[in-house]
């Protein structure tokens, strides 16, 4: 009897999703934050270089507390994509309430936050689904289908800010906040089991 290809589809799904909030962050946000709130490049590029070393230091921790929550992993599923598509709507989407450098920054370590937690999961997870048919060409099979869906996402958000009618960066994060809510509903009950084992091979 072939294999479904149902769970790899969801998984697939999510990697589309969460390969998808790198290309804003990156690529867009700069001349947006510019032109929206006068931010200069320079400052943004100081203040994401900063973000990336406070990730550095955290994300050991992370990967120890998912590596512990057993089956409490749903419910850190729905805290980290809170954190990233809250902050990805608050960065986008939502005009700053507060000083816009402490609304960036506060949006920007939610959304990185929220990106290493699901980045963690999502790549140990991958490791014990291919290995849970004792056959290691199912981690050719995991990887193909995560990658694909990566491209995908990635794709999708380089176009859709420029193909959405209106204030297509708005556009983007509301349309990434329903997407990241239907692959958290979409992967639930479904994760494997994380072990430290897995976030060491």
């Amino acid at each position: 009897m072939p294999r479904s290809t149902s769970p790899l589809a969801r998984y697939a799904g999510f990697a589309a999703v969460v390969a998808a909030s790198g290309i804003p962050l990156y690529i867009h946000l700069p001349a947006f934050l510019a032109s929206r709130y006068g931010i200069a490049l320079e400052t943004l590029g100081a203040l994401l270089l900063a973000l990336r070393l406070v990730d550095f230091a955290q994300d050991p921790g992370l990967g120890w507390l998912l590596s512990r929550l057993g089956r409490h992993r749903d419910a850190a599923v729905v805290a980290a994509g809170a954190l990233l598509g809250g902050g990805m709507v608050g960065l986008f989407a939502v005009p700053a309430p507060v000083a816009p450098m402490v609304w960036v920054v506060g949006c920007l370590v939610g959304t990185f936050t929220g990106f290493s937690m699901l980045s963690i999961l999502l790549y140990s997870d991958g490791v014990h689904r291919g290995a849970a048919a004792g056959a290691g060409g199912d981690h050719v099979r995991v990887a193909t289908w995560r990658e694909a869906g990566a491209l995908i996402g990635i794709t999708a958000a380089c176009l859709l800010p420029f193909a959405l009618p209106g204030d297509g960066y708005r556009g983007f994060a509301l349309v990434f906040a329903a997407a990241l809510i239907l692959a958290v509903g979409g992967m639930r009950g479904r994760w494997m089991t994380i072990t430290r084992r897995a976030l060491h091979d």
